[in-house]
């Protein structure tokens, strides 16, 4: 859905910010929200609607008053997909998978899931090489392993 075609954001320069004022039957008349309920009707609708393909960590979309998800995490090996194919760092390490490490093909530990994306056209063979292991304890707040 565009922001144009939304029901909860105005057609002017307070568009933005009616997300959490809410809308009096105009566009563009923006009133104050009278409750914490209103406040996440509209950061739910927003959220669902509009920034839903940006990734965030489960845990931090508030869904009832007082309330947070309940998701599962993410997988640690999906994560590093994802860091390859948008090759940009998304978990503790400030590293890139791919680019600036990899897990060894040797590891047995290693999940099978990675094993395919050292066939992509791009993929890039980093010369630091680790276990999957090492990743655990660095993902975790350890040392950097190389």
């Amino acid at each position: 859905m565009a922001d144009a075609d939304c029901p909860f954001l105005a057609e002017s320069p307070c568009s933005i910010t009616c997300m959490f004022r809410g809308l009096n039957g105009e566009a563009g008349s923006c009133m104050l929200i009278k409750n914490t309920g209103d406040f996440l009707l509209y950061f739910k609708h927003y959220h669902d609607s509009h920034e839903h393909p940006i990734s965030h960590p489960a845990i931090s979309v508030p869904t009832t008053l007082g309330g947070i998800t309940t998701a599962m995490p993410l997988i640690k090996a999906a994560i590093l997909i994802q860091e390859f194919m948008g090759n940009e760092s998304m978990d503790n390490t400030g590293k890139t998978y791919g680019f600036d490490f990899q897990i060894s093909s040797a590891d047995p530990e290693r999940p099978p899931m990675l094993a395919s994306l050292e066939q992509h056209p791009d993929w890039p063979n980093s010369i630091n090489i680790i276990t999957w292991s090492q990743y655990i304890a660095w993902n975790g707040g350890g040392p950097q392993p190389y």
